[in-house]
C-alpha cells in the first residue's frame, strides 16, 4: 500500500492518512474530516514510538503510523511520506511559517 509503484512519489502512490484532531500535525496538514492524503514510498515504519513523541496519524487503511510529533517542541513533526512530491501539500509552508515565527521572536527578545 505503501509503495505500489517503485521509485514513484505521485499520486499512484498515493493514500490517506488519519490525523488526530488539535494536533500540530492536523493543523500542517490542514487535514479535512480527520485525514490528510500522502505521498509515500516507503519500506519501513515506526515500530515504538520515542519518549515524549505521540502518534498523530496513522494509515487510514492499515493503522501503521504515518505521523509522529513532541508535544512539547515549538514544532517537532516527523511524517512518513514525502510532501515535497505533493504540490498541494501544506507540511513545507507550515514548517517555513514556524521558523519565520521563531526567528521573529527571538528578534523581539534580542
Amino acid at each position: 500500500e505503501h509503495r505500489r509503484v517503485p521509485g514513484s512519489l505521485g499520486v499512484e502512490n498515493a493514500h490517506q492518512v488519519d490525523v488526530e484532531a488539535g494536533t500540530l500535525t492536523a493543523d500542517a496538514t490542514q487535514a479535512t474530516a480527520g485525514q490528510t492524503t500522502s505521498h509515500s514510498h516507503h519500506h519501513q515504519a515506526v515500530d515504538a514510538v520515542g519518549e515524549g513523541f505521540v502518534v498523530t496519524g496513522r494509515g487510514a487503511d492499515d493503522g501503521l503510523v504515518e505521523a509522529i510529533e513532541l508535544p512539547s517542541a515549538q514544532f517537532c513533526l516527523g511524517v512518513q511520506w514525502h510532501p515535497e512530491a505533493d504540490p498541494d501539500s501544506t507540511v513545507i509552508a507550515a514548517l517555513v511559517d514556524a521558523a519565520r515565527a521563531r526567528i521573529a521572536q527571538q528578534e523581539l527578545s534580542a
